[in-house]
């Protein structure tokens, strides 16, 4: 079986599989219009059936703008908060009735659009030599985690990085102010 054909099945299954799961009545962004068609008022997207638009839901641009209107509204401390997770030893966490994952995992975690006010980086090794860059504040752990990578073998390690990351995110809080 060809990548390509590989890729549309696997498509296929999800779409079949969030038909099942998701209540489409409670998405906010969720609208039929009069031509049928459905949008998706977050993205200003248009989508010939429900499945595309589930499938959309879960794309990246989607979901960057799912992290974005938390940063804008207020909310980017729970986001974090919930993605702050290694699955599949912690419960995966849920942001707006679906699961997220850590902006570390991917190539570029989202910020806010418009980019005003402060954003929060939490850095996950120490960086010699960071650039700040205005209205980011960075933290880094006061010491080197027991885990440098996920690596399931080794419960262990993984609960004490979990441990050495909230402990740092707990001191960060207590001397953060807020200007």
């Amino acid at each position: 079986m060809s990548a390509q054909n590989e890729q549309v099945e696997r498509r296929e299954r999800l779409r079949k599989l969030a038909l099942e799961t998701v209540d489409l009545a409670k998405d906010p962004y969720f609208m039929k219009n009069h031509l049928g068609t459905f949008e998706c008022k977050l993205c200003l997207t248009l989508h010939n059936n429900e499945g595309n638009y589930l499938a959309h839901t879960q794309g990246k641009r989607h979901q960057q703008n799912l992290a974005r209107r938390a940063a804008r509204d207020g909310h980017l401390a729970d986001l974090i908060c919930a993605a702050a997770t290694i699955p599949p030893l912690f419960q995966p966490p849920v942001w707006n009735g679906k699961p997220v994952i850590d902006g570390g995992m991917s190539d570029q975690a989202p910020m806010p659009e418009p980019d005003i006010g402060q954003t929060l980086v939490l850095l996950t090794r120490e960086y010699s030599g960071l650039t700040p860059v205005e209205g980011r504040i960075y933290t880094q752990p006061d010491s080197e985690t027991p885990a440098d990578k996920i690596d399931f073998t080794d419960p262990e390690k993984i609960r004490a990085t979990w441990n050495c990351g909230m402990r740092d995110g707990r001191i960060f809080l207590a001397g953060y102010d807020g200007a």
